[in-house]
């Protein structure tokens, strides 16, 4: 028969292994996405190469099609009483197993 502390041990050894080698895999994979994303990002447009005339043309057309999105709500709610006082959706005795019949 193996001895516990020795069994213990190597069951301890086996899951910090296994945790470090994942831990170096995700770092890994971290830093190859993070110089993917560098690689793939737009090359910055100068500041001065844009008019004011532009960024606020562009500004006036995202204001007024956001305004436009949202319509005016009436702000009204209604409730109409049931004329019916059961509603199946709160009877608790559907939800239980039904008895099984005994054959004798």
């Amino acid at each position: 028969m193996e001895d516990p502390i020795y069994l213990s041990v190597l069951g301890y050894l086996a899951v910090l292994g296994t945790l470090s080698i994942l831990y170096g895999a995700f770092w890994g994979v971290g830093r190859l996405h993070k110089l993917w994303l560098v690689k793939r990002r737009p090359k910055a447009v100068a500041a001065a190469t844009t008019e004011a005339v532009t960024i606020a043309a562009i500004a006036t057309a995202v204001a007024l099609y956001l305004d436009e999105e949202h319509d005016a709500e009436a702000g009204i709610v209604t409730i109409e009483r049931s004329t019916r006082l059961y509603s199946p959706w709160s009877s608790k005795y559907q939800n239980f197993t039904p008895t099984p019949n005994r054959k004798r």
